[in-house]
């Protein structure tokens, strides 16, 4: 699930993608390359650890855009040049568990970096996802059940 906003005076949607789904990628892989997975974790855990101190903190979302200008965006550049690095690296192949952590990463990092647009936007969508579940959940037994008509009216809510 990915989260999307307008900005004023935009046609379009903007994508901002889940560092959560990014970090499950990657904890998936330790199995199959430790060393790299664990490098792509530490960079991950640091970008958690300030966003919390930030949440923690109650700063005003323009206060986190700028602490996240200011502290998040240099690893986020790291990131970036990791696993640029990491793609063009032929000892890591594509369809590994590892391969494919660090293409999800490499193709959802421009839609991660929005996040710098608003510090009311969040690093992940957990909570987005958490408070979902329910109504998803409820529409799926209620088709289960052969009870298309309840189904209909969770769609709609």
């Amino acid at each position: 699930m990915d989260i999307r906003y307008k900005s004023i005076g935009e046609n379009e949607n903007n994508k901002i993608s889940c560092l959560s789904h990014i970090r499950r990628k990657f904890l998936e892989s330790r199995d199959n390359d430790r060393e790299n997975s664990e490098k792509a974790l530490g960079i991950i855990d640091k970008i958690y650890r300030l966003e919390r101190f930030f949440r923690k903190q109650k700063f005003h979302p323009d206060k986190i855009r700028e602490y996240r200008i200011r502290y998040v965006v240099p690893i986020f550049h790291k990131f970036k040049n990791w696993l640029e690095k990491s793609i063009s690296n032929p000892k890591i192949l594509d369809e590994t568990l590892i391969g494919k952590a660090i293409s999800y990463a490499y193709r959802e990092f421009k839609a991660l970096t929005l996040i710098f647009d608003d510090g009311f936007f969040k690093a992940d969508n957990n909570a987005a996802e958490r408070a979902m579940r329910p109504c998803k959940l409820g529409r799926l037994c209620c088709t289960l059940h052969n009870l298309p008509y309840v189904g209909i009216i969770f769609m709609l809510a």
